[in-house]
């Protein structure tokens, strides 16, 4: 069995709360305490570290509950 994160998934989801709040990357990766740099990555579909997926997720309003949507599991 393995997990797979839904980086694309997750990746339009941070893109989307950004731009509804209207702030640029610079903006609010200094927000969520990351580079701009690394966010835009995300937005690309670059999957995040662990302690940047929480920050991310604590910025979006994205509940502990609803994290694991982003994850499926595969059975080979």
């Amino acid at each position: 069995m393995k997990s797979v994160f839904n980086a694309e998934q997750f990746a339009k989801d941070i893109a989307f709360r950004r731009r509804k709040l209207r702030q640029s990357l610079r903006t609010a990766a200094e927000q969520i305490g990351i580079s701009h740099a690394t966010l835009s990555r995300i937005e690309c579909g670059e999957k995040p570290d662990v302690d940047t997926l929480f920050r991310l997720c604590k910025w979006a309003g994205i509940e502990n509950l609803h994290v694991p949507t982003y994850f499926k599991i595969e059975i080979p």
